[in-house]
């Protein structure tokens, strides 16, 4: 599928009420490292209607799988993730977004302290975030909430 999956060191989880910008984090997408107090809530958000970024690495440390896309992504592809999405019981813990973080990927699926980065989208890479979903959903350090 060309992904590659990395386990980067977790960077810290201290909750800061602050704006949270791609420079402070280690890993574009972010895996882990401060963030705000509060999360995003589970779900798809519509391309322009991202979430704050320190609220989405919150949702990592709650166990969430995070599926992002880089901006103009065709509007089929992004259809094609939602529908991955509704297969675990309609979303179930995870969030599907445009990358706010200029990441060089083309998709991508993190969780705490965990990533896999695909250079380009073609129908294997469905597969491999299936596989990523199941190895890591609800595996964060705090209580899933």
């Amino acid at each position: 599928a060309g992904c590659r999956v990395m386990h980067p060191e977790i960077e810290g989880a201290t909750h800061e009420s602050r704006e949270f910008r791609a420079a402070d984090y280690k890993t574009n997408p972010p895996t882990s490292g401060n963030h705000f107090p509060e999360w995003s809530e589970d779900g798809v958000y519509e391309a322009g209607n991202t979430p704050d970024l320190g609220m989405l690495v919150h949702t990592l440390e709650h166990g969430r799988i995070n599926v992002q896309y880089k901006p103009g992504t065709p509007e089929e592809t992004v259809q094609q993730l939602e529908a991955l999405l509704a297969e675990q019981s309609d979303g179930y813990h995870m969030l599907l977004y445009e990358n706010p973080t200029g990441m060089d990927a083309q998709v991508a699926a993190t969780m705490w302290g965990h990533s896999v980065t695909c250079a380009q989208m073609n129908d294997r890479v469905f597969d491999v975030i299936r596989t990523f979903r199941a190895s890591y959903i609800d595996q964060g350090p705090e209580d899933v909430a």
